[in-house]
Order: C-alpha cells, then sequence, then structure tokens
C-alpha cells in the first residue's frame, strides 16, 4: 500500500504551495481549521495541509489518514472507518443506494454496479460515480467482485485511491494556473 499515501503526501505539498503562493481557495479551506496570517504565509506548515487533506477525506486526522492507506486498519469485515475518500460531493445528485450494514449493501451489488465504504455506511453505484471521484479505470476490481470494501487493502484498492488523489491534486493545480 504505497500508491495512495504517496498522492495523498503529494496533494498536501501541493496545498502547501499555493497557500504560501496566496491561492485564496486553499487559504479558505485551512482556515476552517487554523487560525491563519495572510502577511506571513512562511508560517504555514506541511502538517496543515496533510490535516486539511484528512479532514476533507472525511476523516480525523493525517495519522487517520495514513493508518488507512498504509492498511494499518485493515478489516474487511465492513468496521473500518473508511471516511470519504471514494466519495464527493459531485456524487450527491446520483441516484445511489445507501446502506447501514455491509451484508445489506452485499446482498444489493450486482455484477453491474460497486460497493464502495463511505465512512461506516455502504453505497451501491454504477459505473458513472468513478468519473466523478476522479477514477478513470478499474483494473482488477472484478476480481473482488466490484466491492471496494472487498479489496480493501490490495494492489487494486490501493491504485484506485491513489487516482483519487492524483485528481484533487491534478484539479488544484489546473485552478492554480487559471488565476
Amino acid at each position: 500500500m504505497e500508491y495512495a499515501l504517496k498522492h495523498a503526501k503529494s496533494l498536501a505539498k501541493t496545498l502547501l504551495k499555493e497557500a504560501k503562493s496566496g491561492n485564496a481557495n486553499v487559504l479558505k479551506r485551512l482556515k476552517k481549521y487554523y487560525r491563519l496570517d495572510e502577511n506571513h504565509p512562511t508560517e504555514l506548515k506541511l502538517k496543515m495541509c496533510q490535516h486539511l487533506v484528512a479532514k476533507e477525506a472525511g476523516l480525523f486526522d493525517w495519522q487517520q489518514l495514513h493508518q488507512l492507506l498504509s492498511a494499518e486498519v485493515a478489516d474487511n469485515t465492513g468496521q473500518t472507518n473508511f471516511g470519504s475518500v471514494l466519495h464527493s460531493s459531485a456524487c450527491d445528485r446520483f441516484l445511489n443506494k445507501w446502506f447501514a450494514s455491509y451484508q445489506e449493501a452485499q446482498r444489493a451489488l450486482t455484477k453491474h454496479s460497486y460497493l464502495v465504504p463511505f465512512k461506516h455506511q455502504f453505497m451501491v453505484v454504477k459505473g458513472h460515480y468513478f468519473a466523478e471521484i476522479g477514477i478513470s479505470n478499474m483494473p482488477g476490481l472484478s476480481e473482488f467482485n466490484n466491492d471496494l470494501v472487498k479489496a480493501y487493502p490490495s494492489e487494486t484498492w490501493d491504485k484506485l485511491v491513489a487516482q483519487v488523489f492524483a485528481a484533487k491534486r491534478s484539479k488544484l493545480k489546473q485552478t492554480a494556473n487559471q488565476t
């Protein structure tokens, strides 16, 4: 489990660079968790941006995200807190089926749908869901019957989540270049 963590770290470094260059959007996001003096951007630290990455991934802090991404909490029984790593508010417009238990979600899974964890809950979604979170290809997922909980902590899961963080970083860089 190295790909997703590498991309999460890269995203945090890009956020730090953007914050130090005065990117108003990044500074606004950081202000949710820190009191910042915009006149002294050198006070910004990488750990602040790592914390932001973790919070925006629906987890408590960087340590919790690090544990998830490095499989230190490997538990494919459906009890792991996956945060919102595999979710975006842009996905809310889709009609996804939500389930409180992993077993219920498994029963609703078909060969044309996917089981996706969200914190301690589960969704069954269609393929277009993944484009919204930055996943463009899903090799190896069929090996796990399209179940991303079952796939955790495999290399397949790691590479899928890496795509999510890479897409966030790419989007951040695009918006920074437009300003």
